[in-house]
C-alpha cells in the first residue's frame, strides 16, 4: 500500500508542480493517505516484532534471532478432506483417548465388583511340631470373609454409576471434538475460497481499473477525475487488506485443524477413504 501510494503521489506531484494541470489539493490528499499508510506500517512492524519475541519466550528460546526481512507465510495451503479430518480427530485426540481409558477402567471396576460377590475361600495345609514336648501333627486352615452373605450391592451400583458417567463423558468429548472440527473446517473452506477469489478474480480487476484511471488522470482525460483515482486507490487498498486478513484467518484455521488432529512435526495430512470424493484445490 505504501509503495502504491508513493507512485500515485509521484504522478500527482508531476501534474501539480510541473504540468500545473491539477490542483494542489489532489497532491495534499494523496500525501495524507500515504502518511496514514506509513503510520500503519510502523505500527504493524512493531506488532510483528513483539509477536516474534512472544513466540521465542513461549518456546523457551529467548535468544532466537529476529527475522531480518519481512516474513512470508508458507507457500502452499494444505488440502484437507472433512471426513478424513473427523476420523483423525476421533482416533488421535488425547482428550478422547483419556475418556476411553477412563471408561475402560470403570468397566473393569464393575466386573470386579460383581466378581467380589462370591467370597474368596482360602485353604491352607501344614505340619507342626512342638519341640518342648512330643506333640506333632498336620494343620489344615480354612479362611473366608464374614459375613459370607454380603452381596456387595452398594459397591456394584457405585461402580455401575461411575461406568455410566464415564460413557456419557466419552460421548460428550467425542461430540465436542466433532463440533470443533466441523467449525474449524468450515472456517478453513470459507477462507480458502475467499483467498482464491481475491487473488484470482478481485485484485487483478481492481489493479487494472486503478492503472486505467491513473493513466487517464495522467493524460488529463476529461472523463477521469481525482475522485475516481482516489476511489480506485482506496478500493484496491481495502482489497489488499482483506486478502491479508483472509490469509491470516486461513492459516489460523489450518493451525486449529492440525491441533485437533494432533499431527506430528512433518506428518502429512490424513488421506481420505478409498473412493471418497474430494474437492479440487482452487
Amino acid at each position: 500500500m505504501v509503495a502504491a501510494l508513493e507512485q500515485s503521489v509521484g504522478v500527482t506531484r508531476e501534474l501539480v508542480e510541473k504540468a500545473k494541470t491539477r490542483p494542489r489539493a489532489d497532491l495534499l490528499r494523496l500525501e495524507a493517505l500515504r502518511e496514514e499508510a506509513l503510520v500503519s506500517l510502523v505500527r504493524l512492524r512493531a506488532s510483528r516484532d513483539a509477536a516474534w519475541r512472544h513466540l521465542a519466550a513461549e518456546v523457551g528460546y529467548t535468544d532466537w534471532p529476529a527475522p531480518t526481512a519481512d516474513l512470508d507465510l508458507p507457500g502452499e495451503v494444505p488440502h484437507y478432506d472433512e471426513e478424513a479430518v473427523r476420523r483423525r480427530v476421533l482416533a488421535a485426540h488425547t482428550d478422547l483417548k483419556g475418556a476411553v481409558a477412563r471408561t475402560e477402567r470403570a468397566r473393569v471396576q464393575v466386573a470386579r465388583a460383581r466378581a467380589e460377590v462370591v467370597p474368596n475361600v482360602t485353604v491352607g495345609a501344614g505340619y507342626a511340631h512342638d519341640f518342648t514336648g512330643t506333640d506333632s501333627g498336620a494343620l489344615v486352615q480354612v479362611q473366608a470373609p464374614l459375613p459370607v452373605w454380603d452381596r456387595k450391592q452398594g459397591l456394584i451400583r457405585e461402580a455401575e454409576a461411575r461406568y455410566v458417567g464415564s460413557l456419557a463423558t466419552q460421548g460428550d468429548t467425542a461430540n465436542r471434538l466433532a463440533r470443533e472440527s466441523a467449525a474449524a473446517f468450515a472456517r478453513y473452506v470459507a477462507r480458502r475460497e475467499q483467498v482464491a477469489r481475491l487473488e484470482a478474480e478481485i485484485l487483478p480487476r481492481l489493479r487494472s481499473s486503478h492503472e486505467f484511471l491513473r493513466e487517464g488522470y495522467r493524460a488529463r482525460s476529461a472523463e477521469v477525475t481525482f475522485a475516481d483515482v482516489l476511489q480506485a486507490e482506496q478500493a484496491l487498498n481495502a482489497a489488499r487488506l482483506n486478502l491479508a486478513e483472509a490469509r491470516r484467518e486461513l492459516w489460523l484455521a489450518v493451525a486449529d485443524l492440525q491441533g485437533l488432529m494432533q499431527l506430528d512435526l512433518g506428518e502429512a495430512c490424513p488421506a481420505p477413504r478409498d473412493g471418497a470424493k474430494t474437492e479440487e484445490t482452487p
